[in-house]
């Protein structure tokens, strides 16, 4: 099973490289905590709704460059 699989709400993400197909990305580093998660078919990705520490509002994608943190990570 993917990691991916495994992000459930009150998870906190990271954005960990280049979100190359959004206008207006979140930066390396940006992190914020999932508040909930619309499953995907088969033939899309799955949509995380994320509260984002910096007061944006951006959905991330299954297929975006994010890892699942910590609270105590740095």
């Amino acid at each position: 099973m993917s990691l991916l699989n495994c992000v459930r709400p009150g998870d906190r993400v990271e954005i960990t490289g280049v979100m190359r197909d959004d206008p207006a990305p979140m930066q390396i580093g940006d992190r914020g905590t999932v508040t909930r998660i619309n499953p995907s078919s088969r033939l899309e990705p799955i949509q995380y709704f994320v509260d984002w520490d910096n007061g944006r509002s951006l959905i991330l994608l299954s297929i975006d460059p994010f890892k699942v943190v910590t609270w105590e990570e740095p």
